[in-house]
């Protein structure tokens, strides 16, 4: 992590920004702590974008990119996943790896919900991290989605429907 990102967060567990700025009650608060997160892209395949009809291809790949790069930026852990990336769903988008080389490729064998998989939750158990930030490539959109089937408690999702 670059030092100014080091110096806005510190894993103090208040996730609270370090700016030097006063914070009114409603603020200060960072929505998403770096030392404390690991960002999952689940399924983005190239032959499920077909299917998307709410955005362009081009700005679904774009997104995907950017968050790839933001967790690659700020030090963040990344896995990515695809349920049988040989199968009609084809392979991930290969810009994921490219933005970001860090990212951990976990393979599932047709499980629909990757918390179904044992090496899945296993990796994502093994970050150490407590908050997952999800997204997921689902037959409309790229969708910021729930922790909800995760195995493992006590820890917290950044997302919601």
């Amino acid at each position: 992590m670059n030092n100014q990102v080091e110096t806005l967060f510190k894993p103090d567990g208040k996730n609270a920004i370090h700016d030097g700025i006063e914070h009114g009650s409603g603020g200060g608060k960072a929505l998403m702590d770096p030392t404390d997160t690991v960002m999952l892209l689940l399924d983005h395949q190239t032959g499920l974008f077909q299917n998307v009809k709410d955005i362009s291809i081009e700005d679904l790949r774009a997104n995907t990119t950017a968050l790839a790069k933001l967790a690659a930026l700020i030090n963040i852990p990344l896995i990515i996943t695809a349920s049988v990336p040989d199968g009609p769903n084809g392979p991930l988008m290969p810009e994921i790896q490219q933005v970001a080389p860090h990212a951990v490729y976990v393979p599932r064998k047709g499980e629909v919900n990757a918390w179904d998989n044992a090496l899945f939750a296993k990796t994502v158990r093994e970050t150490g991290k407590e908050n997952f930030d999800h997204w997921r490539c689902l037959d409309q959109r790229l969708r910021h989605v729930s922790g909800a089937g995760r195995k493992g408690r006590g820890s917290q999702s950044l997302c919601s429907n």
